[in-house]
């Protein structure tokens, strides 16, 4: 897998991006984060799509970040 530096022409992020993000913060905060974006989006897809099923995925998803998250914290990772 080649690695860029930088994000590409559309500003997507790629690996090296997020490890720098789980350096400046911690794992379990980035993971905190992804549980939430999981949570809004179920919201949005809830809302917008009428997608009853699509969004309890995304919260499922949500539920299983947060918790994979609460069991990061104290490890300094």
């Amino acid at each position: 897998m080649t690695r860029k530096k930088n994000p590409d022409s559309r500003g997507n992020m790629d690996a090296m991006d997020l490890e720098k993000l789980i350096d400046q913060t911690s794992l379990a905060k980035v993971v905190e984060m992804l549980s939430g974006i999981a949570g809004l989006k179920a919201d949005h897809i809830r809302e917008t799509w009428q997608d009853g099923a699509l969004a309890s995925r995304w919260d499922r998803a949500s539920k299983l970040l947060d918790t994979a998250s609460s069991r990061f914290r104290g490890y300094h990772l």
